[in-house]
């Protein structure tokens, strides 16, 4: 049985304490806010305790485990109290707003003896896991181009909105494209270059877009879009073409995923594969994910390396739209 506080009771932190609750070899033991009152509605209804600071949270010899779910910058100074209070931790993302930073915590995390898991969760949705299957079994051969969409409104987080201050956020692309800058390097690997367009820091309004090129070690060219300027809704797409055909998914399609073939001597035509995506919550599967690795010594999908070259990629990103410059990546790729 793990024993688990959650440090955050906003979107993500509700979020991870209820379906936390739900994992039979969980024990939910409490939660805390800043301030701490913020808590007290979702631990009323889980029945659980309130802690009045992070402090006393990570002191109680009960945790052995703490889900931090609040805003990036207090990322690494949570990360680096809970290791050294001896807690394993699940994270959201980013790892950190800087890179530096992000070692720190990695190697804090590392010198406790304590698991880190940083919650890159699109790599536990079903499309995209099913999308990964397809690449890997080479169902269009080797992937030569990419293309990745991530749009949805500005995040609102009351009157102070931190989303709104990119050197606390880091905006559009650190907070919402590094969810595809991962997938990314999930699919193909690393990164070797950079080349970004965005609004970020360009406009008083509540608004963010980002246009990202990057060049893979494989070879590979990935174009990635993210915008907080569309009030429709949130979506995204995946358009992948390669050598031996082209897949797509788009939540906006009743079918999330489409593979077609190019025509073969063998009189074969396009296929359709359509996919629907499991019930269960990827944010459950996830959290489950990374108690089997406590537990059970299950390996973990999202290492802290990957969470790490993740944040170096969108660092880069953001480095090439503020200066209209390629950038390299010194950790990614080849030398």
């Amino acid at each position: 049985m793990l024993k688990v506080g959650v440090l955050g009771a906003g979107t993500m932190g509700s979020i991870h304490a209820q379906f936390l609750a739900q994992i039979p070899e969980v024990q939910l033991i409490g939660i805390t806010a800043l301030p701490a009152s913020e808590a007290d509605p979702l631990a009323s209804a889980l029945g659980i305790q309130r802690y009045d600071s992070a402090e006393d949270l990570l002191a109680d010899p009960k945790i052995d485990a703490v889900v931090i779910a609040t805003p990036t910058p207090t990322h690494v100074p949570l990360i680096t109290a809970a290791a050294q209070a001896g807690k394993h931790v699940f994270c959201e993302k980013p790892l950190a707003r800087y890179l530096e930073d992000g070692q720190r915590a990695i190697e804090s995390c590392e010198k406790a003896g304590v698991a880190l898991m940083i919650g890159h969760v699109v790599r536990f949705f079903p499309d995209y896991e099913r999308i990964k299957e397809a690449i890997d079994q080479g169902a269009i051969g080797k992937p030569a181009i990419l293309r990745f969409s991530r749009v949805g409104p500005f995040p609102r987080t009351g009157v102070k909105n931190w989303y709104a201050d990119p050197e606390a956020s880091g905006g559009v692309i650190l907070d919402l494209m590094l969810h595809d800058i991962d997938t990314l390097r999930w699919y193909c690997g690393d990164i070797l270059r950079v080349y970004a367009h965005s609004l970020t820091g360009r406009t008083q309004m509540e608004r963010d877009y980002a246009l990202v090129t990057m060049r893979m070690a494989s070879g590979a060219i990935a174009h990635l879009e993210a915008s907080w300027s569309h009030p429709g809704g949130f979506r995204t797409s995946v358009e992948i073409a390669g050598d031996g055909g082209l897949l797509r998914a788009d939540s906006r399609e009743s079918a999330p995923i489409q593979i077609e073939r190019w025509v073969t001597e063998g009189g074969r035509g396009g296929v359709a594969l359509p996919e629907s995506p499991l019930a269960e919550s990827p944010y459950l599967i996830e959290l489950r994910h990374w108690v089997d690795h406590i537990l059970h010594g299950t390996p973990l999908r999202v290492t802290p390396e990957d969470a790490l070259k993740a944040l170096e990629a969108g660092l880069a990103a953001m480095q090439s739209a503020k200066t209209g410059q390629v950038v390299s990546l010194a950790r990614g790729g080849v030398a």
